[in-house]
This record gives structure tokens, sequence and C-alpha cells, in this order.
């Protein structure tokens, strides 16, 4: 009797849907090409040589006749007996995007118009053992757009937005953004399967930390069952909670009728999840087993779940997040769609590992994409990596109608059931940026605040029904007026952050880094980001003499204004307040904030994100108008800092002119005092001569380091550096081991690989006469030893 699943994913075909066609049979002539799903119907046609999707990318026009045609996909497949016999049959669609009509065997079973949760449909009526054919249609999300938006009007004036997109529940950046092309498209992005079960089955699993703390810990278990063709009969569950040694077994029972039914787990000496940086993200595994009264198996589910609590509170002037009763400093950043087209995404751990080796244990899903699939959440559950979660409505004003709020409803009931388990949701926001946006008029000038509603009112009472635990916020805006987000701000331009009345979180908003050499030249657009960068580049450097080194200066430029911000947020600020970068990564070939580029190569931040968001913290700040500078250091850590903090002034050619060192302790999760430096430290005879290192050391081991230059590059008197480069082969991990070694100071020295790498560390400071140590991981086989790298830094930018 148990539940049956059949796969319906991999070869299908496809091709352009006829205008002519009245009927199903009208489909049958034509040429069918070969697809592949999960995937885009842009991925599609380049397989089958009709486009070039990369060719495409720096002209997008060349390929948006494809957004005003309507596809067809279909598959034919047979299926076993023994689901045939299964009381109920339904298809499962994980991802339609967008506008979709789906038909078994010339039957038409439903419809779609939401890519952002799936469908489920009957199929037993036109189900047969073999040559059943689906056949799926998706309609012109554009010309589905035009239509609403004809019918209904233009809502406001959204100055990022295409007013179409608005009516149709698909992903904002597919109709254009500030960071990508308008790729509307269509396509099967997720998987499809078969599901068949006789009685009943599990339709919901609700698991919730009701309390806990180091010694116990009390799980609530609350099942929803489907009774199938009217089936009353008494059932009973079976739940197993396993993991850090516990092997916990108890029944739940359901009486004749009985769909919903709930039970406590109480853990003795529990372990507990906790985000990156502060524990072990801690994950148990609970199985349930739905019986019928006779022991029969009907279905299962199972979840891995972190036992914690979360609770975003405001006191004391500040806004903190605490996690199992300790404060949790935000270290984050947004987290983009992986790919510009929806059912090409692979390589969620890799970039999830990246954002670990960057200190972040926060991340925010962006407005403006789409939920992200399910190995996304439950890897960020195993990581310990925290979720801002947004609602899916972008920088626009939405409709009101009740057609419209009905759908929202249940679409976002349906992604708070499927996310609430998650451990590393941490909180939930309504949209992105569209407060502020009409409160400042930017939406247009009636005063009507379109879909206010859904924000206010809907989905908080979604949440307080099916979520109560977790903190909601209507709207993350860039202003932070009347406290309606957790948010303070910086300035679009590079600056020191302009904090408002209410420190929280912070986004630091910098200028704009361009992707790679390559990426750079297939680029004719961003002028607005261009003017941003050579205001910064022109107060640091002298006008660059060519494109790479143009696109090095706006990197480093990016990365150091982005530093200075959070450093001085962090030494500034008291523990529990937290900074959320920009963008972390990024799906289009574009000029934009991310930390990595849309081959998901890093760019400066990336590297300067893994400093400055270390765990212990030293850096330099001056002293009010006095000028003089103070140290200051921060430990996230467990553990006490314990050693002694040298201060280094070196000269542009190598030499120490003075040094000190001074004791240090700081306490766990903690703050040290302000360390006021010595004058002649804070303002030396030459300050185009010389800058300062600091380090915190205890014994022979460097704890934290930091610099700090008196005057900006273009005035330092650089010496020109002679790098001694040795480079063994490291066979075992595919790898070189580097170490570089300079006389004079250099800085943000870029390494450059002659062939696709991992590099350990770059845009590095290399001190005098001090190796440093990197890796280059080759992701094939490493090229010859004699192979030059390309290196570049500060010290080779003159007049």
């Amino acid at each position: 009797m148990q539940k049956e699943s059949l796969a319906l994913s991999s070869t299908w075909q496809f091709k352009e849907f006829p205008e002519s066609a009245r009927r199903m049979r009208d489909l049958d002539s034509g040429d069918w090409k070969p697809a592949t799903v999960p995937s885009s119907i842009y991925t599609c046609l380049e397989r089958a040589g009709m486009i070039s999707i990369s060719d495409s990318f720096s002209n997008s026009n060349d390929i948006q006749w494809v957004d005003q045609k309507n596809w067809v996909f279909r598959k034919e497949f047979d299926v076993p007996p023994s689901l045939l016999e299964k009381e109920q049959i339904e298809i499962i669609f994980d991802g339609l995007d967008t506008i979709a009509h789906i038909w078994l065997n010339e039957k038409l079973i439903g419809k779609a118009d939401t890519m952002f949760i799936g469908h489920r449909f009957d199929i037993k009526p036109y189900l047969k053992k073999s040559g059943n054919r689906l056949t799926i249609k998706f309609v012109s999300a554009l010309h589905h757009a035009d239509r609403l938006l004809h019918r209904y009007g233009k809502l406001g004036n959204p100055p990022l937005r295409d007013p179409r997109s608005v009516y149709i529940r698909k992903a904002s950046y597919q109709f254009g953004s500030v960071v990508g092309p308008a790729l509307t498209g269509c396509g099967i992005f997720r998987a499809v399967r078969i599901e068949a079960g006789n009685a009943a089955k599990i339709e919901n699993l609700h698991l919730r930390t009701i309390d806990c703390n180091q010694h116990t810990a009390d799980i609530r278990v609350a099942l929803e069952l489907q009774r199938i063709n009217n089936y009353n009969g008494p059932l009973k569950c079976k739940i197993t909670m396993t993991g850090g040694g516990l092997n916990l077994q108890q029944e739940l029972l359901f009486n004749e009728n009985d769909r919903t039914a709930s039970t406590v787990l109480h853990i003795d000496r529990p372990f507990l999840w906790w985000p990156q940086g502060y524990g072990v993200p801690h994950l148990y595994h609970i199985r349930v087993e739905l019986m019928a009264s006779d022991g029969q198996l009907l279905d299962t589910a199972s979840e891995d779940f972190g036992v914690r609590t979360i609770h975003i509170e405001k006191s004391s002037g500040k806004t903190e997040c605490v996690v199992n009763g300790r404060s949790i400093t935000f270290k984050g950043a947004d987290w983009m769609p992986l790919s510009l087209l929806p059912g090409t995404e692979t390589g969620y751990e890799q970039l999830l590992n990246r954002a670990k080796e960057c200190q972040l244990n926060i991340l925010r899903v962006w407005a403006g994409g789409y939920y992200e699939d399910a190995a996304f959440y439950q890897l960020c559950d195993k990581m310990g990596i925290l979720l801002w979660q947004d609602f899916m409505f972008d920088s626009a004003y939405y409709p009101d109608r009740q057609w419209f709020l009905n759908a929202v409803k249940d679409e976002a009931g349906t992604i708070i059931k499927r996310l609430r388990n998650h451990a590393c949701i941490a909180l939930w926001c309504g949209n992105n940026n569209i407060n502020s946006l009409h409160k400042s008029g930017q939406l247009g000038k009636d005063r009507k605040f379109y879909g206010k509603s859904i924000y206010h009112k809907l989905i908080p009472a979604l949440l307080n029904e099916l979520d109560p635990d977790r903190k909601y916020i209507p709207t993350r805006s860039s202003r932070n007026d009347d406290n309606e987000t957790l948010i303070a701000n910086t300035p679009d331009t590079p600056s020191l952050p302009c904090l408002s009345r209410s420190a929280g979180i912070l986004p630091v908003k910098s200028v704009q880094a361009e992707n790679s050499f390559k990426t750079l030249e297939k680029l004719a657009h961003g002028s607005s980001s261009l003017q941003k960068i050579a205001l910064c580049r022109i107060e640091h450097f002298w006008p660059p003499k060519n494109l790479p080194e143009y696109i090095w200066q706006s990197q480093v430029v990016q990365a150091r204004e982005v530093k200075n911000a959070v450093e001085k947020f962090r030494a500034d600020k008291p523990l529990g307040c937290g900074c959320m970068l920009g963008a972390f990564n990024s799906f289009a070939l574009s000029i934009n904030t991310a930390m990595l580029d849309a081959h998901r190569q890093p760019k400066a931040l990336y590297y300067y994100t893994r400093r400055f968001f270390a765990p212990v913290l030293v850096t330099l700040l001056p002293e009010d108008e006095t000028g003089l500078l103070k140290a200051r250091v921060v430990n996230d850590t467990a553990s006490p800092v314990t050693g002694v903090l040298s201060c280094r002034m070196i000269a542009a050619s190598g030499e120490i002119l003075d040094a000190t060192e001074i004791p240090l302790r700081v306490s766990p999760f903690s703050k040290a005092t302000a360390i006021n430096l010595p004058k002649s430290l804070s303002t030396p005879d030459d300050p185009t001569r010389a800058f300062l290192s600091v380090r915190i050391k205890n014994n022979d081991k460097t704890i934290a380091e930091n610099t700090h230059f008196y005057c900006p590059d273009k005035h330092f008197h650089w010496s020109i550096a002679d790098i001694d480069l040795q480079i063994t082969p490291n066979n075992k991990k595919n790898a070189w081991d580097i170490t570089l070694t300079s006389e004079v100071p250099v800085r943000d020295l870029q390494i450059t690989p002659p062939q696709p790498a991992n590099i350990s560390d770059n845009f590095l400071t290399l001190l005098p006469n001090e190796p440093k140590e990197i890796q280059i991981s080759y992701h094939n086989s490493p090229p010859p030893v004699r192979t030059p790298l390309k290196i570049f830094s500060t010290n080779q930018i003159t007049m």
C-alpha cells in the first residue's frame, strides 16, 4: 500500500507552438527537438543549434524574439501496473515558468500561472499503462502580462520595473533590471513526478522548537493528513528522532475522520543548532511513518531539523538577533538567483562554501528573484547560514484586486509551510524597498499605495497563523523611515556610514565593481555605474592607462570603501548590530556590486570581506578632530583574545621607522576599550612615504592584522617591487603552493593564474621581507610550473 513515485524529468521534446493548432493532433507534425528537464527554453534552443546564449548576453535583443512566442513541451512515458492500482494518482510540477496549460492523453488536466510554487493535479482518470503523452503549452508571459496591463491599467510609474511584470507571478528580474537584460522566457525549471497512494497521505509536517537550552528541549511535531476517497478509518504515525546519540520514538494516533494531530518530543541534553561562528549547526533527523490500523505503511516524510530558538528584538536603542539566548552579530549579503535562466542552476554548495569563507552567517534571498530549490535551504541548515527570506515583491506597486490577493494568499501560505521547518530561516520580509519608494513618490504621484494590504495585513496574518515564532518586517528599505525595517543604511556613493536614528543592521551600498576583463569587453551599458566608479577612483588613483588597470582600480576602490564602512561600524556599534552588504553573487554579465561575477569568479571585495568580517578584527580609526589614531579590537569568538598589539610604522622603502607593542586581552564576544596610539605613530613626518601596520600576536601566531595609509595611493611614493615568487607543485591537491616575498611594501597585489582556478587569497598586502603563502587550486590539471602568473599591484600605477 505504500506510496509510489515515478520521475518524469530528463528527456522531453519541444517546439514552437503553431498558431494554427486547434486540436492536440495538430501538434503531431512539425520539427520536434529534444529537450532536457529541468531547463529553460533558451538552453533548449541553444542545444538545438537555434540560438547562442553566450553571444546574446552582450546584446539580448538577438534572442528576445523567443519571449514573443508560445512554446510546447511533451513527454511520452509508461507506468508500472502497481502504480495504476493506487486509489489516488497525482502529477506534481515543482516549478513551471510560468503561464502553462497541461494535457495528459489529450485531456486538459490543469493550468498554472505562477512560478513561485509547485502545482499538483489529479490524473487517475486519464492515466494508462503505456503510451501516455504529457503535453505542456507555455503561453508568452509578455503577451499574458500585456493583456492584464491593458485590462487593469498601469500602477504608478515604477522607475526600475517593467509595469507589466507586477501582474504576473514571475521573477521580476526576468523582465529586465539594473543587473541584467530582459529575458522572460519559459520552461519546466524544476522536477516533474507522479505520486500515487492509498487511504491517506501526509500533507504537511510541521516541526517547531517550543523551548530549548543546554539541559532540555521540547519539539512540537504537528501532522496534517489528506484522506483519500473519503477514507475515514483510524490511522497511526510512528515518529522517530535520531542524531547525536539520540534514538527517540513516539506514536501519534488519528481517530476516525481526524486530519490533524500533534505531540511534543522531549530531549534531555540536546545538541543545539548554531549559526556559523557561534557553534555547530547540529541537525537531528526526524522520520514519520503513516500506517493504517493494520500496520500497513501508507506514506513517509522526513526532515533534518535544527533545535534552536531565534528572536529578533529591539532594546536599548538597538536591534539584535538572539539565537538560543545568545546575541548574534549578522554578517551578511544579498543572495541572487544562480542563473539568469531558471532551470539551469547548479553549484549551490560551491557558492555557499564561498559565503562561509567570507565569514557570512546570513544571506538575504532577494525579492527580485524566486524562492530557491529545497537543496539550497537544506545546505543552509547544514552549514549554519541564516536566511533573511523576502517574499517576491520588488520595487513596484502590485495589484490589490481580489483575484490577485487570493493568488498571493495561496502562494504565501504554500511558501511558509514549505520553509518554516528550516532552522536557517531567521526572518521574513514582505517586500524590497516598496514602502520607501512609495513614501518618496518615486513610484508615481498617486497617493494610493497599491498592494499595501499584502505586506501589512495579508502576509502578517498568515505568518501569525502558520509561523508565529519568527520575526516579520513589512519591507526592506534603504531609508529606514519610521523604523519600518531592521536596517540603517549608507548612501549610494562610497563613504563612511551615515546612520539613521535606529542603529541595527547596516546594509553597506558602495561603488560598483566590474566583472572580469573578458566580461567587461562584452558590455556597452551601465553609464551611471561607470560614473560612480570614476568619482571614487579619482580620489585614490591616477587615471588608468588601459582597461585591465581600470578594472583593477574599480574593484579595489569598491573593496576599500566597503572595508572602511564595515570596520567603522563594527568598531563603533554594540555587539549584536550587524552589517548587510550588497549582492554576494551575480546572475548576469553586468557592472554590479556583487562579490562574485556571473562566472563565479571572486572580485576584490570577496577577499576583503573575508578579512573585515573575520571573527577577530583590529582596525585603526582617527579620534574625532585630533586626527590621532586609536586601535579598536572586536572579538566575535567564544574564546578570549590575549597577546600583544604590535604597531609598526614602515617606510615606502621597507625599513621600520617606529614601533611599539601594547599588551592586550579581549573577553569572548566583546570589544576592547579603544587603545590610544602614540602621536609619533599617528602623525608621521612625511605621510606620503610611510604607512602603519598593526597586528595582534600571541607568541609567534598572528591572530588579526590590518594596515593604515596616511594618504591616497596616488600621493604615496611607491617603491618598485621586485617580488620573489616561488611555486611548488602540489600534485595531491591539483594545485600550486606559492610563496611571495618583497623587500618593499606591496598593496593590493592581484594574482591571475594562467587557467581557471581557485585562489586561497588575493588582492594581498605584502609587508617587507615577510613571506606570504597562498595556494592556487586548478579546476583541471595544473599547467607547467614555468607558466607565468600575471600579477598587478598599486606599486605599478604611476602618473
